[in-house]
């Protein structure tokens, strides 16, 4: 099996098992240049770039287009690089959502690329957790650019609090699934994408 190096993947050390890094096919040729653009997950040797959509894996070579195998993902970990802002407490304030619920639902705030902005911003993140276990994470930026975490698996927000209820209460975003909180519904989902196109299949 090949290493990152053998296509010009530099991986920082010491890091893991997810890194964001330059990408060795867009980043030289971008105003960017030193953005990083390129998830790395080590562990599962695969590697995306949000920019150019350069992906591949160790065993099977670059450009290769990978399929996790079924049930397979990758876990994220949590970028918590601080404490929410003031400026975060109050956006989340104006619509309803105390700082007490934000606490209760783990919400972080922190650093990470968005390709349609080819750059590294700060993002507010909502994890996804199933039977206390983090699946997934959404990145929000407060003008409402999303992305979610590289090769995780997609699942319901708010899963684990429908466990032994009889009536469950649908919604198409997280904030949505926090304000239900707020008013004492937790019994409450959101899908991870938003509500689909009318005309998607």
């Amino acid at each position: 099996m090949k290493a990152f190096t053998d296509f010009g993947i530099d991986v920082p050390s010491g890091r893991g098992p997810e890194v964001d890094t330059t990408c060795p096919k867009c980043s030289p040729t971008r105003r960017k240049k030193y953005a990083k653009c390129l998830s790395v997950n080590i562990d599962a040797g695969i590697w995306l770039c949000h920019h150019c959509s350069w992906n591949g894996t160790l065993k099977d070579g670059e450009g290769q287009r990978y399929e996790l195998p079924r049930r397979t993902f990758v876990k994220p970990k949590i970028h918590r690089l601080t404490p929410l802002p003031e400026t975060v407490i109050a956006w989340f304030g104006r619509r309803g959502i105390p700082e007490g619920i934000l606490a209760q639902a783990h919400i972080g705030w922190g650093q990470m690329y968005f390709g349609e902005l080819e750059d590294q911003v700060w993002s507010i993140q909502f994890p996804y957790y199933r039977s206390g276990d983090l699946v997934n994470i959404k990145y929000r930026t407060l003008d409402k650019h999303f992305r979610m975490a590289t090769g995780a698996e997609r699942i319901l927000y708010g899963v684990d609090d429908i466990a032994g209820n009889h009536t469950l209460v649908w919604v198409e975003g997280e904030l949505d699934k926090l304000s239900m909180d707020v008013a004492g519904i937790t019994a409450c989902v959101s899908v991870p994408d938003g509500a689909p196109d009318a005309k998607s299949k």
